[in-house]
């Protein structure tokens, strides 16, 4: 289940919500679950897949004169733990966590535009994914991206 909604407080102010429910677990295994020591079991949760995830944004437009606008904004989203590999053996777990993003816009009210924008600004770690080896006994992991900023300048072409 996604729940999405906008509120536009003013004409200038809006505030974004958003929230997902997610419920994933095997129920039926066929041959798969036929193995001497199956990896993944009848109620086993699906890789990468939380059980909640939220979204909570605000923007406010200051207009200037000539149809520019200078444009803030800021958000904030909430990952729930999930399992980064599918089966039960040495399973890791990403905790929950959140991520917290910004970015200032300038829109010449013309054909150009520029933003400074950051992510993960509070330079949050976590895993996006991993798997382990039975024959090595190796967890491979990847990491998230960490805190990064960027300049980023558009033209439209009328």
């Amino acid at each position: 289940i996604e729940l999405e909604t906008t509120w536009r407080a003013t004409d200038a102010l809006r505030f974004d919500l958003n929230f997902g429910w997610l419920d994933t677990e095997y129920k039926e295994l066929g041959q798969a679950g036929q193995g001497a020591v199956p990896a993944v079991t009848v109620g086993s949760r699906f890789a990468g897949a939380p059980e909640y995830t939220a979204n909570i944004s605000g923007q406010y437009e200051f207009a200037m004169a000539g149809g520019s606008a200078i444009v803030p904004r800021i958000d904030y989203t909430y990952t729930d733990d999930y399992t980064l590999q599918t089966g039960d053996v040495l399973q890791r777990v990403q905790e929950g966590f959140g991520l917290l993003n910004a970015r200032v816009s300038y829109d010449s009210g013309s054909n150009w535009t520029v933003a400074l924008t950051g992510s993960n600004l509070t330079d949050e770690y976590y895993f996006n994914s991993g798997f382990f080896t039975r024959a090595e006994q190796i967890h491979f992991m990847t990491v998230g991206r960490p805190m990064e900023w960027g300049l980023t300048f558009n033209w439209r072409f009328d």
